[in-house]
């Protein structure tokens, strides 16, 4: 994915997929102060073996920036979400409740 501005690309977004068709990674480029292109943020996926998001790491100028871990039901569906910080601190809990 390129975005373009006056003809300029202003960021760009490669993917990279495993066998089974799952985003395993992406990584964000983006113009530097001298305008040139850099990897920004990269998003490593891991996913389990049905093929949902086991857990998201992301990084941002090659420092952790958070790790997301996610469990499902029996049926697939996601029940819970936790994010973590870089040190490993708890900044986010979702459950999700199907009826």
């Amino acid at each position: 994915i390129v975005l373009i501005e006056n003809e300029v690309p202003l960021e760009i977004i490669e993917s990279q997929y495993d066998t089974a068709g799952n985003k395993i990674l992406e990584i964000q480029y983006e113009r530097d102060s001298i305008g040139k292109l850099k990897p920004d943020t990269r998003i490593i996926n891991v996913f389990n073996e049905y093929g949902e998001v086991r857990q998201s790491v992301t990084f941002k100028d090659n420092k952790e920036q958070s790790t997301s871990d996610n469990t499902y039901d029996d049926y697939g569906h996601l029940t819970q979400s936790k994010v973590k910080d870089a040190s490993g601190i708890k900044t986010t809990r979702t459950v999700y409740v199907f009826r």
